[in-house]
């Protein structure tokens, strides 16, 4: 890491049901060895009190807890950063209030039009609260916020629904680049999306 320099903090915001563990702090640390401070932006995943683990709180919930760690810093000299369900989070915290970057590690969360086509096991298991909060998400809104610098990645190993959203998002924000990381699958802590990233974030 730099010295005698101020380093701009990345706030990462975890994939669903994301916990700081070993995985996120590789990538914190990877993060850091690019010259910048990074601290993990926890996620509330469940309702509260818990009595089903499977009581999901709603993406409005998550921009509400990235929003609030988010509070204290300059926006000037902070990066918003998400993986998978965190991407959106990050995405929509950062229309509302525009950090001095955004990074997009895999815009996983699901659209109004793909909620047709998954499985009624996968659609009962999130809960109407959460489907209800991706029916309602203006992504086209949310994207036409977005005016600084923005990083996006997918794995090349990931579903072609994610890496279309990731060439839509790139289409959509004039200050974009989008890496598609070779022998990459859906997993930030892996070494093919850890070395991938890194690259990305050094030649951003």
């Amino acid at each position: 890491m730099t010295q005698g320099v101020n380093l701009k903090t990345v706030l990462l915001a975890p994939g669903f049901e994301g916990e700081r563990c070993l995985e996120y702090d590789l990538v914190l640390s990877d993060i850091e060895a690019c010259g910048y401070r990074a601290e993990f932006a926890p996620i509330m995943w469940y309702q509260r009190p818990v009595r089903r683990r499977t009581q999901y709180t709603t993406l409005d919930d998550w921009v509400a807890d990235l929003s609030h760690m988010y509070e204290p810093y300059d926006p000037a000299e902070t990066v918003l950063a998400g993986y998978s369900y965190g991407a959106f989070a990050a995405l929509f915290t950062a229309a509302r209030r525009p950090p001095s970057e955004l990074w997009l590690f895999t815009l996983s969360a699901y659209l109004p039009e793909d909620l047709p086509y998954l499985p009624s096991e996968w659609l009962d298991e999130r809960g109407p609260a959460m489907i209800e909060s991706f029916q309602k998400a203006d992504w086209t809104g949310a994207l036409s916020a977005i005016t600084c610098k923005t990083l996006l990645t997918v794995g090349g190993l990931e579903p072609s629904l994610w890496q279309r959203r990731a060439q839509a998002a790139h289409a959509a924000i004039p200050s974009s680049r989008l890496r598609i990381l070779p022998g990459a699958g859906h997993d930030l802590g892996s070494l093919p999306y850890r070395i991938g990233l890194v690259r990305a974030i050094t030649e951003h």
